[in-house]
């Protein structure tokens, strides 16, 4: 089942890129300091990438979007936009030092079970997945199971939450929705321990302030 393959593990450092609803994500303040960001995904929606920047000044960012705008590149000489559809991992091109964030609306199934390769140099992957999306039948999950499971050899998943906009999924106690983000084994010198209290905590913030924000706990 998905819920199996998206067991959180605990941090101490969590801060809040971007916006206060979505379009905002948690990550690790400690993991950080990386030479660049590739952004997949923004619909010319660039909060996360400007706190970023602020953090980071010297640092590179990649925005890769099919929407053929994007005002936040043009005015940042170190912010670079290309106006092309990623399908796979190995379009972003890393040989270095990275932070990806990736919101594509379901096609990250095809960008992660396309991807053969490491993650080598990916320090922080902040990943919107789209469960219902690909056409997956109900009661089948196997695709999904077995790109988390890729992901899962290289990274400790950190945070979850669920994106309240969409519902639970028929078939898995889980958001249809849900973001996660994770940290690159190689930055730990031992296995963390797994999470003991449910979700939300701060800093996460309800995308859709007209409902209730799921409680995510089936790892208690």
């Amino acid at each position: 089942m998905l819920k199996d393959s998206l067991i959180p593990y605990k941090i101490t450092d969590k801060i809040r890129l971007g916006s206060l609803k979505d379009g905002g994500y948690v990550v690790s303040s400690q993991n950080l300091n990386a030479n660049r960001l590739i952004s997949v995904g923004c619909d010319n929606q660039t909060s996360f990438e400007k706190d970023f920047l602020s953090i980071n000044p010297k640092s590179n960012i990649d925005i890769y979007d099919i929407n053929n705008v994007c005002y936040f590149a043009s005015r940042h000489s170190n912010v670079n936009f290309y106006n092309i559809e990623v399908n796979s991992f190995e379009q972003l091109n890393i040989d270095s030092n990275c932070i990806v964030q990736m919101d594509i609306e379901g096609s990250e199934y095809d960008v992660f079970s396309n991807y053969s390769g490491n993650f080598e140099y990916v320090q922080q992957l902040i990943v919107e997945f789209h469960f219902k999306f690909k056409g997956v039948p109900v009661g089948d999950s196997s695709g999904w199971e077995n790109i988390l499971k890729k992901i899962n050899e290289s990274f400790y998943l950190v945070h979850v939450h669920g994106n309240n906009c969409s519902p639970i999924t028929e078939y898995n106690p889980v958001p249809d929705v849900i973001e996660c983000t994770y940290i690159n084994k190689n930055r730990f010198s031992n296995v963390p321990a797994k999470e003991d209290i449910a979700y939300p905590i701060e800093p996460d913030k309800t995308n859709c302030n007209n409902r209730e924000d799921f409680v995510l706990d089936w790892w208690l």
